[in-house]
């Protein structure tokens, strides 16, 4: 059952969905704010097969999104004090770089923020956010990647979904070890949902991706707000377009991903046991010239730590074709010109 409570506290909304196996996803919602004029965004939504945290993710997601309205802490100086990685040096940004905004030549969104109880874990997850994105961006535009063949590998885990839709399913490993997925899940030839999962071990970048168009495509479903109801009509009358299905067609001529590698444990996943903080930063190209990261302060649950990275060599927003800043290091990487760019279809994967 779905619990919509209106008011001034938080609230969550739970449902459970069978897809081979037992999935359970959340949605969690609290009060807004006006600030400058915007209204950000409320609600947060999370997957597992595991109630307790589907509903943490859910509120975890919440709280990211709805603070980052806020952004990190101002100096004097409007400036935000920040860690940056790559140096290793304590230094100060500008406010607005921590903050939602559509304004070039950094657009921001809530890419490569996270929030969690361990410090280190929320750094790492949104460093690999950030980084996931801009493997989309280079996925996408560049036809950097390769393909998996779904029916040798997610038959078990999607039975339900493999027998009633179509899917596709792509990985790109620019920012190696990190291993991005890309899943698309098609009916009668038309993309009805999209999800983007990223991890060191690929497997388990696939099970991510493949819940999150999961559950994107379930909260479209029961969502019946005006804005979920623009949201629906946007991707019926686009993921039907001629242009745009002729190429993701074109994704099919990459090569098979060896998917006989080695892949981690869950607990290879975690900084705290494997050290895979210092190894996605040790791995990274030396192009990336600073990382920065900064926290965003929370009053709705003081046990969490919310943390935003920003980097001005990388795109640090979902990959939108008016928000690229075609300029920057990340843009080169994907091996192609502003011509080319622009007559390029606008992402569809977010």
């Amino acid at each position: 059952m779905i619990f919509n409570k209106r008011g001034d506290k938080s609230h969550n909304i739970p449902e459970s969905l069978f897809v081979g196996k037992n999935l359970y996803y959340a949605f969690s919602k609290t009060n807004s704010f006006l600030l400058n004029g915007y209204m950000g965004p409320i609600g947060g939504n999370g997957i597992s097969n595991d109630k307790k945290i589907a509903m943490k993710k859910a509120f975890s997601e919440m709280i990211e999104r709805r603070n980052l309205m806020l952004g990190g802490s101002r100096l004097p100086s409007k400036k935000v004090i920040s860690y940056d990685f790559i140096n290793k040096t304590i230094s100060e940004i500008p406010h607005e770089l921590t903050t939602y905004s559509h304004d070039l030549p950094y657009p921001i969104d809530t890419t490569g923020t996270a929030v969690h109880p361990n410090s280190q874990i929320a750094i790492y997850n949104a460093i690999k956010e950030l980084l996931e994105k801009n493997s989309l961006f280079l996925f996408w535009y560049g036809k950097l990647g390769k393909k998996i063949i779904v029916q040798n590998n997610f038959h078990e885990l999607l039975p339900e979904i493999t027998t009633k839709y179509s899917v596709r399913c792509f990985i790109n490993e620019s920012f190696s070890p990190l291993k991005v997925c890309i899943f698309f899940i098609f009916k009668d030839e038309r993309i009805i949902s999209t999800g983007v999962g990223s991890s060191i071990d690929w497997l388990k970048a696939c099970r991510i991706a493949i819940e999150e168009a999961i559950v994107l495509y379930q909260q479209d479903m029961i969502n019946s707000d005006f804005s979920s109801f623009i949201l629906q009509e946007k991707f019926q009358s686009n993921f039907i377009d001629e242009k745009l299905n002729k190429y993701i067609k074109e994704f099919e001529q990459l090569q098979e991903y060896p998917t006989d590698t080695y892949y981690f444990d869950d607990k290879d996943e975690y900084p705290d046991n494997n050290g895979s903080l210092e190894l996605l930063l040790s791995s990274l190209p030396s192009w990336i010239k600073e990382l920065h990261s900064v926290i965003i302060p929370q009053k709705i649950n003081r046990k969490l730590i919310c943390i935003k990275v920003f980097s001005p060599n990388l795109f640090n927003h979902i990959p939108i074709k008016k928000y690229i800043n075609c300029d920057l290091p990340i843009f080169r990487e994907a091996s192609l010109n502003k011509k080319q760019f622009h007559q390029i279809p606008d992402c569809i994967v977010k």
